[in-house]
């Protein structure tokens, strides 16, 4: 409501001696291909909360300050990754209601029973859970509503209607209290112009 940021996203860059700064959709599909992702996702994870303990010695924050971090489907599957979020946790001594893990739904549409068991686990950590990227896959309100989530963030892609009149304003209306409907905290992605924060503080 004040404007302030209050929590930021940790996002992967490659940057490559040759080729310059390589953004995710160029190298994410090859790493979860080859199982790589598993050791990019750690590091990820660990330099991110790592990040934060650091801003915090920095900074006089006068209000809670969190991070986010996504999780890519393979790294969700695996057994060790539970672990790893408890042990960076602890490394890292920040709280676990500071950290947010964002899974798409097509991550969780995989296995949604597996899916469920290892969100519930990291909740019962204090973990924050959200659904990223909203809209653009499954959208099961059946499944969504079955699954332990904190935070659903709706797709930028939404967004780009609210510059106009009508139909994509409706839409971007229907998508915020479909999800209203799930009783969790609702974030839209890709604010640019003043226009479009007005017309979703608008909205709640």
């Amino acid at each position: 409501a004040t404007g302030a940021v209050c929590s930021v996203e940790g996002l992967v860059r490659w940057r490559h001696p040759v080729h310059g700064l390589i953004p995710p959709l160029d190298f994410i599909p090859l790493a979860e291909e080859t199982g790589v992702i598993v050791e990019i996702g750690a590091w990820t994870l660990r330099e991110a909360c790592r990040q934060l303990v650091a801003w915090r010695f920095e900074i006089a924050f006068d209000q809670p300050f969190t991070v986010s971090v996504n999780v890519s489907p393979r790294q969700l599957r695996e057994p060790s990754f539970v672990p790893l979020v408890v042990s960076t946790l602890r490394s890292s001594g920040i709280d676990p209601n500071d950290l947010t893990l964002e899974v798409t739904e097509g991550t969780v549409v995989e296995d949604v029973a597996q899916a469920r068991g290892s969100l519930a686990q990291l909740r019962r950590l204090g973990v924050r859970v959200s659904i990223d990227d909203f809209g653009t896959g499954y959208s099961s309100i059946g499944y969504l509503n079955s699954l332990p989530l904190d935070e659903i963030k709706i797709d930028r892609m939404f967004v780009k209607g609210l510059t106009g009149k009508g139909e994509g304003r409706e839409l971007v209306l229907a998508v915020v209290r479909l999800v209203d409907t799930l009783d969790v905290t609702t974030v839209m992605e890709g604010i640019e112009t003043a226009e479009e924060l007005d017309y979703v503080t608008a909205l709640g």
